[in-house]
């Protein structure tokens, strides 16, 4: 059932996060456009999406046990709850259509090139649809399988190429950028991925020992950011100038893989491995989504919703964008902007309106 009793453990809680953190973000190249500097870009982009971890983070365990929606109703009241609720809800539901849109680019670029991207995203909503009906302690178990495949599969494809690193890449520093640009390519790395992890806000209520909840979710992001990092290093040193120019930049390095005119097309692997992470950043989010409205809704079975809300998601994904440029300007030039209010803005109103009001209340003995 989706809402249960499943709880899950810190280390659950970890791999959830790297997966999520990781799935998206290391397809488009997070970082790439600010060249050699990338990675660089990714660590200040760390750095900030700390600080957004930190406030949700100290708002969930002020309230603990209870999920963003539950906190809202509690802070705001009832109707003002609401209208806060479903403004969380609506970013969680954005995020999920973007996630849908990202990977049903990816494939029909990359493996697919035929198919309808509506078909390719359906397959990947009805896995991640099934996954929310079992609960989340089901999906932080596949996270526990997915997960350290694909940190070994990147560790051994980065091993491979190191023969292909040109370190002449890496230098100057910046490149042709400038400082300025390299911050705002960092504050892109905050929103996204760092920020979305406010969906998390939906999973901690699920946790075993809820204490150092906080410090854990900051730990799972600094690790992500270390593979980050070195994905940026290893997609400049490989592609030098033309990193701009590929759209999967992270796909375009690993097919450069050749060992011996033997080991090669390993890029097939990375896809796959890609493709479960995409499994798990969606269905944290889709499985926040459909929470949220069952608990906004007191619906009595949540399981009835689940597809319905997937079907939602698909329309606004292909509404969204007409090809996968629009998408990159949208994510580039207007998500660092538009996400901001609802990644710091909500946390932050909220913990500060509960500490005035020295919410929550302490239960009288």
């Amino acid at each position: 059932m989706l809402v249960d009793n499943g709880r899950i453990s810190k280390g659950q809680l970890v791999y959830l996060m790297v997966g999520f953190l990781y799935g998206s973000a290391v397809i488009v190249g997070v970082g790439s456009h600010a060249g050699p500097a990338g990675w660089l870009a990714v660590l200040i982009g760390v750095a900030e999406a700390c600080v957004f971890i930190f406030i949700f983070g100290t708002l969930s365990s002020r309230f603990p046990g209870k999920s963003f929606i539950e906190i809202a109703d509690e802070v705001y009241g009832c109707y003002l709850g609401k209208v806060v609720s479903l403004l969380y809800l609506w970013f969680l539901f954005h995020i999920g259509s973007l996630i849908i849109r990202t990977y049903g680019d990816f494939l029909s670029f990359t493996l697919l090139p035929g198919t309808p991207i509506i078909i390719l995203m359906g397959l990947l909503l009805v896995v991640s649809g099934s996954a929310v009906r079992n609960g989340i302690e089901v999906l932080a178990r596949c996270s526990q399988f997915i997960v350290p495949v694909a940190i070994i599969a990147a560790l051994v494809t980065f091993a491979l190429l190191l023969k292909e690193f040109n370190m002449q890449n890496l230098v100057p520093l910046l490149g042709d950028k400038s400082l300025k640009e390299v911050l705002w390519a960092g504050h892109q790395v905050a929103v996204f991925p760092g920020g979305e992890a406010v969906a998390f806000m939906m999973v901690t209520p699920f946790i075993r020992n809820k204490r150092g909840t906080t410090a854990t979710m900051i730990a799972a992001l600094a690790l992500t950011g270390l593979f980050g990092a070195a994905t940026a290093v290893r997609n400049a040193a490989v592609l030098g100038e033309t990193l701009q120019a590929h759209v999967y930049p992270t796909y375009s390095a690993i097919r450069l893989v050749n060992v011996g005119n033997l080991l090669t097309r390993l890029e097939i692997f990375e896809v796959i491995n890609l493709i479960t992470m995409g499994f798990i950043q969606l269905s944290v989010v889709y499985f926040g989504v459909v929470l949220g409205i069952s608990q906004m809704a007191k619906l009595k079975s949540p399981r009835s919703i689940v597809y319905p809300v997937g079907i939602l998601m698909i329309l606004l994904a292909v509404l969204n964008f007409a090809n996968v440029a629009e998408h990159f300007e949208f994510s580039l030039d207007a998500w660092p902007y538009y996400a901001v209010p609802f990644e710091l803005g909500l946390p932050l109103l909220t913990l500060v309106i509960a500490m005035v009001r020295g919410l929550p209340k302490q239960q009288s003995k």
